[in-house]
């Protein structure tokens, strides 16, 4: 049964992604990986398109395995990565969604990247040395440092470390997008891990706190601490694919620039901006001109007497009910890249609020601590801390 499966994925990349592998061969390391789509697999063999999501940590073996020793004999001496996109929608799981029966199987979710960690080198095989018989035993590393359970000859214990393979690895933090929550609901988040070239110099550009990815990846369980029973769920990531494009990463030709120079020079040029936004609400000229203007910005001037005016600018939209405020907002962004559209009923008051030792930037341009501004505007006494995070404070008046 192996042996069939071993053919199988050998016709595949035969078929499919024959160059691509010789691709990868050929500029190794600078490319690690070969990046197979999952509707290629499904269309070429559904069964073992099914067995990779239910069951990866075998199939992907076997595909390495026709890939080094059956069909290119080079890929024996490199280590290639074998990475999937375009999972079937069922596989589409929300961060809220994951439970047990996810664990161990190929899922993909989406996700804000709230925090993203140092890359460092972290062990991912160790290899052992039985002091009975003398073989040496690799065991894959999670979490802690794990020896051998027990040998073939029947040693269980005083294994001889020998040697450990490193991997660089980081970890991100990734929470729901505020646009899938429901009403008061508070997005939940999971732990990410990702190694060697998703590690890269050339990936972490890519992977920024406040961009939108979505990743593939092996549901894993962590322990919580010693024996419990209970364990944490993170993601071993397969593959990373960023939903939203950097400004520098838009595409702008020759063309485009004649395009904008012309546009530039025409006598109506604020007129056509202003209907270029959300073109399927008719009127609000003074609105979609703010909004315009927010988007485009300007650089921050140096005023004579020293102080500073920023370029950007916040707009504040009051208006009747249905009158395209939410439409406009929504149409902006999906035009801007790295916008977030979040509504009041997605998101709870408490969420609103600012920690104390948060930091603003005022419009000259300097930052002072929130706390000192609302103190000097009230003038408030030293706070007389009340419980965990409620605090009772007097103004100049005595007023609580």
């Amino acid at each position: 049964m192996v042996k069939m499966k071993v053919e199988v994925f050998e016709r595949f990349i035969r078929e499919y992604y024959y160059d691509e592998l010789v691709e990868v061969v050929q500029n190794y390391p600078e490319r690690q990986s070969l990046v197979i789509d999952f509707k290629d697999l499904d269309r070429f063999d559904t069964e073992l398109a099914d067995q990779l999501l239910d069951n990866p940590d075998e199939t992907i073996p076997l595909l390495k395995q026709a890939v080094a020793e059956v069909f290119i004999p080079a890929a024996k001496e490199i280590k290639i990565n074998y990475r999937f996109k375009n999972l079937p929608k069922s596989r589409e799981i929300r961060i809220r969604d994951i439970r047990s029966e996810h664990l161990g199987k190929l899922i993909a979710v989406e996700g804000i990247v709230r925090v993203r960690g140092e890359v460092r080198p972290e062990i991912t095989k160790a290899i052992f040395e039985c002091p009975g018989c003398g073989k040496e035993i690799t065991i894959d590393q999670v979490g802690d440092l794990k020896p051998p359970v027990e040998c073939e000859c029947g040693r269980t214990r005083n294994f001889k470390l020998k040697k450990r393979v490193f991997s660089d690895v980081q970890r991100l933090l990734i929470e729901e997008p505020a646009e899938i929550l429901v009403g008061g609901e508070a997005p939940s988040d999971i732990h990410v891990k990702l190694s060697e070239d998703l590690a890269s110099p050339s990936a972490q550009a890519k992977i920024i706190p406040g961009n939108k990815v979505r990743i593939i990846g092996i549901t894993r369980e962590l322990p919580v601490r010693g024996k419990s029973l209970k364990y944490d769920i993170y993601l071993e990531a397969n593959y990373v694919e960023p939903r939203e494009l950097e400004w520098e990463e838009l595409r702008i030709t020759d063309e485009d620039i004649k395009r904008m120079k012309r546009l530039a020079k025409s006598k109506d040029v604020y007129d056509k901006l202003i209907k270029s936004i959300a073109p399927s609400i008719f009127g609000y000229e003074d609105i979609k001109e703010a909004i315009a203007l927010q988007i485009f910005g300007a650089p921050a001037k140096r005023m004579p007497d020293g102080s500073r005016v920023r370029g950007d600018i916040h707009i504040l939209v009051v208006g009747d009910p249905a009158t395209g405020k939410t439409k406009m907002l929504e149409y902006v962004s999906k035009l801007v890249p790295r916008s977030r559209y979040v509504s009041g009923k997605g998101v709870s008051g408490v969420g609103l609020c600012v920690a104390p030792g948060s930091f603003v930037q005022l419009s000259d341009g300097s930052v002072r601590e929130i706390r000192e501004l609302v103190e000097e505007q009230f003038g408030f006494s030293k706070p007389e801390k009340v419980e965990v995070g409620v605090f009772r404070v007097k103004n100049k008046e005595g007023i609580k």
